[in-house]
């Protein structure tokens, strides 16, 4: 793998191990409306962003009233339960080896932005970032809209870049900044959704960093 001036990282099933929360949390809605829960395999196998075309395929109202209230009753639940999450196994170890090899790195994420600077700092991970990105709503409609501002953030770090995530949109998001890919399999899509994006695919952060520092 190429030695990159800027790592760009996903937050949400990227750093923070919580597709278990978001599961949990999508099923309430589910209950609450008399519809079958889903399980945790169908979860990852047909998310999407944006997620309103997922609630739609699930059997939610598709009025966007209804999908405004059903993503707000998400957030609410997501909310109260947030730092049940932890981080992704070597998480702490892979920050810290990167920064300590000259990496510059930032987040750039389609979580609300003051909440995410809220668990960055939860999670002690501010010093490791010079830059971080979220979004400003929570409809769950990804983070294309706010490319060119994270890009104009990070523009004197110089190049090459590399965005790491764990969605197929996080793919769209390092086309859009001019970066490289790499993706997890560990977060809210597994290996088969994001193999024919072209991009290396890890199973963890850790063979992540083995492949970065080879």
């Amino acid at each position: 793998m190429p030695r990159y001036a800027h790592i760009i990282w996903d937050w949400n099933g990227t750093l923070l191990d919580d597709t278990w929360l978001c599961l949990e949390a999508f099923n309430a809605l589910l209950r609450a409306r008399g519809l079958p829960e889903t399980t945790l395999e169908r979860h990852r196998d047909e998310f999407e962003f944006p997620a309103e075309r997922y609630y739609k395929r699930m059997g939610f109202d598709p009025s966007p009233e209804s999908f405004a209230q059903s993503a707000r009753a998400f957030i609410d639940i997501y909310e109260r339960r947030r730092l049940e999450c932890a981080l992704h196994a070597g998480t702490m170890d892979t920050i810290k080896t990167l920064a300590k090899a000259g990496c510059q790195m930032s987040v750039f994420s389609a979580y609300k932005e003051d909440t995410l600077n809220e668990l960055l700092a939860h999670y002690e991970l501010v010093p490791y970032f010079r830059a971080v990105t979220g979004q400003t709503h929570i409809n769950g409609s990804g983070k294309l809209d706010r490319a060119q501002l994270h890009r104009e953030k990070i523009l004197g770090d110089g190049g090459p870049w590399l965005m790491v995530g764990d969605s197929p949109h996080d793919h769209e998001v390092a086309q859009a900044l001019g970066a490289d890919c790499a993706l997890l399999s560990h977060g809210h899509f597994p290996e088969h959704r994001l193999a024919p994006l072209g991009a290396p695919v890890y199973d963890s952060l850790g063979g992540l960093l083995d492949a970065m520092l080879s």
